[in-house]
């Protein structure tokens, strides 16, 4: 993966690393007749890993590369569970002009709740 196209999400959440309680990553993977789907994921998440090896480990070659990588921090409170978008790399082609993507299946468009 190009560190190019591997992209932070916001450096202010970084500053979130203190209070991580895991690092999740999910790879996205997708029917191959149609570039944009986004189907099959693996989900790994670390307690003992720093944000630095999480994002080098996710930058890693993969068979078959995957179509959309994310990069989260998780963070336990008593009353709820936030998971923190940190970097994201989208291998998917641009999309024509006016469509617009199905985000249904991207983690950062769901909130996690204890």
């Amino acid at each position: 993966m190009d560190d190019e196209v591997f992209h932070l999400i916001d450096e202010r959440d970084i500053d979130r690393e203190a209070t991580a309680d895991t690092f999740r990553v999910s790879f996205w993977h997708g029917d191959e007749n149609d570039p944009q789907d986004l189907t099959s994921v693996a989900v790994y998440e670390t307690s003992v890993a720093t944000l630095d090896e999480v994002i080098a480990w996710a930058k890693r070659g993969q068979i078959p590369e995957p179509r959309l990588v994310e990069i989260f921090a998780v963070v336990a409170s008593a009353e709820q569970k936030d998971s923190i978008q940190i970097a994201s790399y989208d291998h998917r082609p641009d999309l024509k002009p006016g469509e617009v993507r199905d985000t249904g299946y991207s983690e950062a468009s769901i909130f996690l709740h204890g």
